[in-house]
Protein backbone atom coordinates (compact mmCIF):
# COMPACT_ATOMS: atom_id res chain seq x y z
CA UNK A 1 0.00 0.00 0.00
CA UNK A 2 1.35 3.57 -1.12
CA UNK A 3 0.36 6.90 -1.29
CA UNK A 4 1.36 9.71 -2.71
CA UNK A 5 0.28 13.84 -2.22
CA UNK A 6 0.13 16.78 -4.12
CA UNK A 7 -1.20 19.79 -2.79
CA UNK A 8 -2.23 23.17 -4.02
CA UNK A 9 -3.41 26.67 -2.30
CA UNK A 10 -4.59 30.24 -3.37
CA UNK A 11 -6.69 33.26 -2.46
CA UNK A 12 -10.05 33.76 -3.66
CA UNK A 13 -12.13 37.04 -3.37
CA UNK A 14 -15.43 35.07 -3.94
CA UNK A 15 -16.50 33.23 -0.78
CA UNK A 16 -16.46 29.83 -1.13
CA UNK A 17 -19.73 27.75 -0.94
CA UNK A 18 -21.21 26.33 2.01
CA UNK A 19 -22.28 22.76 2.55
CA UNK A 20 -24.07 23.39 5.63
CA UNK A 21 -25.32 27.25 7.57
CA UNK A 22 -25.64 24.80 11.02
CA UNK A 23 -23.93 26.63 14.06
CA UNK A 24 -22.79 24.95 17.51
CA UNK A 25 -21.22 21.42 17.32
CA UNK A 26 -23.27 19.49 15.77
CA UNK A 27 -21.53 16.47 13.18
CA UNK A 28 -22.90 18.99 10.06
CA UNK A 29 -20.75 21.69 11.51
CA UNK A 30 -18.59 22.92 8.39
CA UNK A 31 -16.10 24.42 10.71
CA UNK A 32 -15.38 21.11 12.42
CA UNK A 33 -15.42 22.57 15.74
CA UNK A 34 -18.24 24.32 17.93
CA UNK A 35 -18.02 27.92 18.91
CA UNK A 36 -16.68 27.56 22.33
CA UNK A 37 -13.66 29.90 23.61
CA UNK A 38 -10.87 27.57 24.89
CA UNK A 39 -10.53 27.91 28.64
CA UNK A 40 -8.42 30.43 29.71
CA UNK A 41 -8.43 32.09 26.56
CA UNK A 42 -7.77 35.86 26.79
CA UNK A 43 -10.10 38.11 25.10
CA UNK A 44 -7.68 41.33 25.10
CA UNK A 45 -5.15 39.25 23.46
CA UNK A 46 -4.26 38.81 19.81
CA UNK A 47 -7.30 38.90 17.39
CA UNK A 48 -7.74 35.14 16.70
CA UNK A 49 -7.52 33.66 13.23
CA UNK A 50 -11.01 31.48 12.27
CA UNK A 51 -10.85 28.21 12.23
CA UNK A 52 -10.33 25.89 9.00
CA UNK A 53 -13.51 25.33 7.36
CA UNK A 54 -13.53 22.03 5.29
CA UNK A 55 -14.80 22.81 1.74
CA UNK A 56 -14.69 19.36 0.61
CA UNK A 57 -13.38 15.81 1.55
CA UNK A 58 -13.92 12.98 -1.30
CA UNK A 59 -12.79 9.87 -2.06
CA UNK A 60 -12.54 8.68 -6.06
CA UNK A 61 -11.57 4.92 -6.69
CA UNK A 62 -9.57 4.63 -10.02
CA UNK A 63 -8.65 1.04 -11.81
CA UNK A 64 -6.67 -1.31 -9.80
CA UNK A 65 -7.52 -0.30 -6.28
CA UNK A 66 -6.25 3.19 -6.86
CA UNK A 67 -7.55 5.56 -4.69
CA UNK A 68 -8.04 9.45 -5.27
CA UNK A 69 -8.87 11.22 -1.94
CA UNK A 70 -9.37 15.03 -2.11
CA UNK A 71 -9.26 17.52 1.06
CA UNK A 72 -9.97 21.19 0.56
CA UNK A 73 -10.08 23.65 3.40
CA UNK A 74 -11.06 27.61 3.93
CA UNK A 75 -9.65 29.39 6.38
CA UNK A 76 -10.05 33.53 6.52
CA UNK A 77 -10.42 34.05 2.45
CA UNK A 78 -7.67 31.23 1.62
CA UNK A 79 -8.11 27.77 0.71
CA UNK A 80 -5.88 24.86 0.54
CA UNK A 81 -6.61 21.61 -1.50
CA UNK A 82 -4.66 18.38 -0.97
CA UNK A 83 -4.95 15.28 -3.34
CA UNK A 84 -3.29 11.92 -2.07
CA UNK A 85 -3.13 9.11 -4.06
CA UNK A 86 -2.56 5.29 -3.31
CA UNK A 87 -3.45 2.16 -3.72
CA UNK A 88 -5.51 -0.11 -0.81
CA UNK A 89 -8.50 -1.15 0.86
CA UNK A 90 -11.33 0.64 2.74
CA UNK A 91 -8.74 0.99 5.36
CA UNK A 92 -6.32 2.88 3.51
CA UNK A 93 -8.84 5.59 2.34
CA UNK A 94 -9.41 6.50 5.77
CA UNK A 95 -5.90 6.67 6.12
CA UNK A 96 -4.74 8.74 3.11
CA UNK A 97 -8.52 10.86 3.95
CA UNK A 98 -6.70 11.66 7.31
CA UNK A 99 -3.00 12.46 5.96
CA UNK A 100 -5.02 15.05 2.82
CA UNK A 101 -6.22 16.72 5.90
CA UNK A 102 -3.52 17.16 7.79
CA UNK A 103 -1.60 17.85 4.68
CA UNK A 104 -4.52 20.81 4.22
CA UNK A 105 -3.78 22.21 7.77
CA UNK A 106 -0.11 22.17 7.21
CA UNK A 107 -0.95 24.25 3.94
CA UNK A 108 -3.42 26.83 5.47
CA UNK A 109 -2.14 27.50 8.33
CA UNK A 110 1.74 27.64 7.16
CA UNK A 111 3.10 25.07 10.43
CA UNK A 112 4.45 22.56 8.15
CA UNK A 113 4.84 19.60 10.03
CA UNK A 114 2.62 20.61 13.29
CA UNK A 115 0.53 17.85 13.12
CA UNK A 116 1.18 13.51 12.61
CA UNK A 117 -1.17 11.47 12.10
CA UNK A 118 -1.48 8.70 14.66
CA UNK A 119 -4.48 6.23 13.48
CA UNK A 120 -7.76 6.53 12.44
CA UNK A 121 -10.77 4.43 12.24
CA UNK A 122 -14.72 3.47 13.07
CA UNK A 123 -15.70 1.76 15.58
CA UNK A 124 -19.32 1.04 17.20
CA UNK A 125 -19.98 2.44 20.64
CA UNK A 126 -23.99 3.31 21.86
CA UNK A 127 -25.49 1.44 18.90
CA UNK A 128 -23.85 4.28 16.41
CA UNK A 129 -20.63 3.82 14.08
CA UNK A 130 -18.10 6.80 15.16
CA UNK A 131 -15.12 7.74 13.49
CA UNK A 132 -11.87 8.54 15.68
CA UNK A 133 -8.86 10.01 14.83
CA UNK A 134 -5.57 10.58 16.87
CA UNK A 135 -3.32 12.94 15.73
CA UNK A 136 0.06 13.99 17.47
CA UNK A 137 1.64 17.34 18.06
CA UNK A 138 5.22 17.20 17.37
CA UNK A 139 6.67 20.69 18.22
CA UNK A 140 6.72 22.64 21.38
CA UNK A 141 4.96 20.11 24.24
CA UNK A 142 3.73 17.18 22.17
CA UNK A 143 0.43 15.65 23.00
CA UNK A 144 -1.99 13.68 21.48
CA UNK A 145 -5.19 14.99 20.49
CA UNK A 146 -8.32 13.01 19.80
CA UNK A 147 -11.56 13.35 17.64
CA UNK A 148 -14.72 11.96 16.95
CA UNK A 149 -17.81 12.08 14.69
CA UNK A 150 -20.54 10.06 14.34
CA UNK A 151 -19.82 7.77 10.88
CA UNK A 152 -23.28 8.58 9.27
CA UNK A 153 -23.15 9.00 5.41
CA UNK A 154 -19.63 10.06 3.62
CA UNK A 155 -17.15 8.22 5.99
CA UNK A 156 -14.10 10.37 4.01
CA UNK A 157 -15.95 13.70 4.67
CA UNK A 158 -16.45 12.08 8.71
CA UNK A 159 -12.53 11.65 8.48
CA UNK A 160 -11.58 14.77 7.59
CA UNK A 161 -14.01 16.02 9.98
CA UNK A 162 -12.63 13.75 13.09
CA UNK A 163 -9.13 15.20 12.44
CA UNK A 164 -10.36 18.59 12.38
CA UNK A 165 -12.14 18.06 15.73
CA UNK A 166 -8.71 16.73 17.00
CA UNK A 167 -6.62 19.76 16.05
CA UNK A 168 -8.77 22.60 16.04
CA UNK A 169 -8.00 23.92 19.07
CA UNK A 170 -4.69 24.52 18.64
CA UNK A 171 -5.18 25.17 14.57
CA UNK A 172 -7.09 28.33 16.22
CA UNK A 173 -3.90 29.46 18.83
CA UNK A 174 -1.06 28.96 15.91
CA UNK A 175 -0.14 32.14 14.97
CA UNK A 176 1.05 32.34 11.07
CA UNK A 177 4.69 31.55 11.10
CA UNK A 178 7.11 34.77 11.09
CA UNK A 179 9.34 34.50 8.41
CA UNK A 180 13.12 35.31 8.38
CA UNK A 181 14.86 37.38 6.23
CA UNK A 182 18.03 36.28 4.89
Amino acid sequence: MTSTAEGHSHSDSEPVAEESASTGSSADDPTGSPDVEAEGADSRSEPRVGRPRLVEARLEREPGSRLLVTVTLERDGNVCEERHRGVGDEVMALRMAAEATIAALDCITGHTGYFSLVGVKTIRAFDADVVLACVRTTKDHAQSLMGSVPATGDLTRGVAMAVLHATNRLVESLAPPVEQET
